[in-house]
């Protein structure tokens, strides 16, 4: 139903100062982020915002798993070196056949001395 221009001017009173706050908070979250990669501080957490306030806190710090020694995309420089037949195995083979299927790559990205062989994206 079409509401007249007083309500009109009422729920855009309310929305507008809604969406200021909002940005102005999000805003506040950014800088405290900011400040922490410039000093060294950040610890890769996670910062999220309750709507209630739990332990009397409204913002709560979830810090990040640990890196597992053994996870190909969390760890450091672990580098698989994958001997194949060239003239048996092409590499549309190799990627959905290895990387995608035995060993659950997701978006796997190949190199072969330091020249760019494949890319998901």
């Amino acid at each position: 139903p079409l509401k007249s221009k007083f309500e009109a001017k009422s729920l855009i009173g309310n929305i507008i100062p809604a969406i200021a706050t909002t940005n102005a908070v999000i805003a506040g979250l950014m800088v405290i982020e900011a400040i922490k990669l410039i000093t060294n501080q950040s610890d890769f957490g996670s910062t999220h915002l309750n709507r209630k306030a739990s332990r009397n806190k409204l913002i709560m710090r979830i810090e990040a798993d640990k890196p597992l020694a053994n996870c190909l995309v969390c760890s450091n420089g672990i580098i698989i070196q994958v001997l194949i037949d060239n003239n048996e195995t092409t590499l549309k083979e190799f990627i959905q056949k290895v990387l995608l299927k035995a060993m659950s790559f997701n978006k796997p990205t190949i190199y072969s001395d330091n020249r760019l062989l494949y890319d998901c994206n």
